[in-house]
């Protein structure tokens, strides 16, 4: 049996020198619990937000993920 929940989930604005640019740094951690066995995953998720035409839209997203024992 395969399962996965979220655990948690916090996001925080990075600075940025540029008015038209915002990174948003979200952190999420998650269990997957296989065969009764649970693991932890941990992922940070940056969102690029840039202000075109006047509203602001996702340029680009950078995932990184690390699992804990």
């Amino acid at each position: 049996m395969l399962s996965s929940y979220s655990k948690s989930s916090e996001g925080f604005v990075a600075k940025s020198f540029n008015s038209n640019e915002i990174n948003v740094i979200n952190d999420v951690v998650s269990e997957l619990t296989f065969n009764k066995e649970a693991q932890k995953q941990h992922m940070y998720v940056k969102v690029k937000y840039v202000k075109d035409t006047g509203e602001w839209q996702a340029k680009s997203f950078n995932f990184s993920k690390y699992v804990e024992d």
